[in-house]
Parts: C-alpha cells; structure tokens; sequence
C-alpha cells in the first residue's frame, strides 16, 4: 500500500507488482486482486498506461476478486469507478456502487467513488456530502479534497472553493497530475490568466496526458 499510496507512475507499477507477487502465493487473496484493480484504476485515470490496459486490467482484477468472494464491497467500489470513468455506464456505476454499500462499505474510498458517481447525475450535495464523510474518516485523503474542488464546486460554479479543495489536494499530494491540470482549468473560468501562466511554469503537466482529461474538463 506505501507504493499505491504515492499515487505516481512508479509508485503504482510497484505496487501491482507488489500484489501480483502475493498472489503467486495466494492465487485466492482478495486483497491483493482489490490492490492490483485499484493500482491500474490509478494508472488509467493518469494514462500512464494506455487506458484500455490499465482498466481492463482493473476490471479483470475486480472481477476476480468477486468470483473468489462475491461479498467483496471493495470490489464493486473498483467496478464502479471502472463504469464511470472509462465505460461512460452511469447506470452500472449506480449499481456497484448500491452493491457495495449494501455489503456494509463506509470506508473513504468507497465514499469518494460514490461521490463521484452522485457528482456524474448532478447531484452536487450529496456528492459533497459523501466526500465530506470520507474526510471525517480520513482528513487527508486528497482524492477527497480532489473530488469536492473538480466534481462537485468546479460544476456548481463555486470556483474560489473549488480552488481552494484542490490546493489542498494537491497539498497533501503533490504528485497528483490530474490536480494541477484542474486547477489551471478553475484558474482559467475565473479569468485569472497571469495566475494561469505562472502555474505552467511552477508546475508542467508532464504527470498526466491531458488527452485523456478532456472528457472531464467540460464544466
């Protein structure tokens, strides 16, 4: 978990590896097949593999994961992040993620991936709501932050919020690529474009394809 909590390229290779190396041992280890989703979820969010691999790779996982233990909330959380990012499939996503609560989930990240999915159908206070329930259980979980500045205020037009969440994100985790993107694109809505350019400098957007943004910059 320390390689996949640094949430960079490396780090989530490692990580798979790390877990891939554990189920050799244990071919029926769920959470070793929940760590191997979620580190290629993280790679194909950045593409920093092509993205088709890297959320294939993180459904097959997951769905291992479910034929080895179909009461595997976190499971069903991988697969709904899997439905709404890459799938563009709101109503699967809707459903893994009431799979997964129905099984007892309550930890951060499956409040997050729930928020981001309530966040999808423009449902922006109970998307805060969820991200503000995963922060109460873990104050500095930066996806958290993320999701409240990109999902939520970014889309509701509250953008000096939006700004300061993703800050914080970024704060806590500054190799968050998607984040310094984000933020460029808030800066950019509020027409400080001075502010702009002195963020290209500071910070390149060498840590992501932007390409693969594109989809989630319309606000």
């Amino acid at each position: 978990m320390h390689f996949l909590d640094r949430y960079t390229a490396d780090g989530c290779e490692q990580a798979a590896a790390v877990f891939q190396q554990a189920l050799e041992l244990d071919h029926k280890f769920v959470p070793a097949e929940i760590g191997v989703a979620r580190a290629y979820d993280f790679m194909g969010q950045n593409a920093w593999i092509p993205p088709k691999i890297a959320f294939e790779r993180a459904r097959e996982a997951a769905n291992r994961a479910l034929a080895i233990d179909p009461g595997s909330a976190a499971a069903h959380i991988r697969l709904a992040n899997v439905h709404m990012i890459y799938d563009w499939n709101w109503a699967a996503a809707d459903s893994e993620v009431a799979a997964a609560f129905k099984l007892g989930a309550r930890d951060p990240e499956a409040f997050v991936v729930a928020a981001a999915v309530a966040s999808v159908h423009g449902d922006w206070q109970k998307a805060i709501g969820l991200d503000r329930q995963a922060l109460a259980q873990d104050p500095l979980n930066a996806q958290a932050y993320m999701g409240l500045g990109w999902y939520s205020y970014a889309r509701m037009g509250r953008y000096a919020e939006a700004e300061t969440a993703i800050k914080r994100a970024l704060q806590i985790d500054p190799g968050e690529g998607s984040g310094h993107f984000f933020l460029a694109i808030i800066t950019l809505m509020q027409g400080r474009t001075m502010m702009l350019l002195r963020l290209r400098v500071k910070k390149p957007w060498t840590t992501v394809n932007l390409k693969r943004l594109q989809p989630f910059t319309t606000l």
